[in-house]
């Protein structure tokens, strides 16, 4: 199957902090404050000067909240880790939006 770049960008993203040592002493609430931080990341990595403001911020903001539930799911259910499923969702995400 063929992904997004960005999806498989994300889920990179997500898998980097789910391998992380400190991950599971996170908690919901962390993960919903680096809101700003992961929207910044993902905002840098899709800018460009030809993309509609308002489409670049609705894309960026669906993706930033799908990468925050991926991780939530994941913190409840760490045995549970399919980067595979994990590209679906994501690709499914970013489909739904791409112009």
């Amino acid at each position: 199957m063929i992904y997004f770049p960005l999806a498989v960008h994300c889920v990179s993203l997500c898998l980097d902090v789910i391998d992380d040592k400190h991950f599971l002493s996170l908690s919901q609430d962390d993960i919903i404050n680096y809101y700003s931080d992961i929207y910044q990341l993902v905002y840098e990595r899709i800018y460009s000067e030809g993309l509609n403001h308002t489409y670049l911020r609705a894309l960026t903001t669906a993706v930033t909240r799908k990468i925050q539930l991926l991780l939530i799911y994941h913190l409840y259910h760490p045995t549970d880790i399919n980067p595979e499923r994990m590209l679906c969702e994501m690709d499914d995400v970013i489909g739904s939006l791409v112009l």
